[in-house]
Order: structure tokens, then sequence, then C-alpha cells
């Protein structure tokens, strides 16, 4: 009867890891895109500033902080979407 209760046991702890390590490969996945995308952002933003210059009042094209803070604030928001 005990050897019954441990197989099972061993069945519901191996299901269960099994659930975590595919939770944890969908988060990797997850945050390697998230870090393309930011990538890929920031670099056609970076192109794209001569076109958007006529459009920026106060702020220059190319400001560090300002693409810091965006970039910051859309991997925050990534990160809390996972």
């Amino acid at each position: 009867m005990r050897l019954i209760h441990l197989r099972q046991l061993r069945g519901w702890l191996v299901r269960l890891f099994s659930i975590f390590t595919r939770q944890r490969r969908e988060q990797d996945f997850a945050e390697e895109v998230e870090s393309h995308g930011v990538s890929l952002g920031l670099g056609g933003a970076l192109a794209l500033t001569r076109l958007m210059k006529t459009l920026l009042f106060g702020v220059s094209a190319t400001d560090p902080l300002t693409f810091i803070v965006i970039a910051a604030s859309l991997i925050m928001v990534a990160l809390l979407a996972c």
C-alpha cells in the first residue's frame, strides 16, 4: 500500500516539475523576444529621427535620456505582461 502512494507522489512530482520547466522555457523565450524587440525598436527610432525632427518641441531628436526612459518603460511593461 505504501509503495503505491510513493509511486503516485513521484508521478505528481514529475508532472509538477515538467509544468515548471515548461513555464520557465516559455518565460526565457518571451524575454528573448522582448530584448530583440527593444533592440529593433531603438534602432528604428534612431533611424527615423531625421523624419521626426520637425515634430519635436523642446527635445532634441537624439536625446539619450528620452531614449533610456522610453526603453526602460517598455521593458517594464513587457516584464509585467509575462
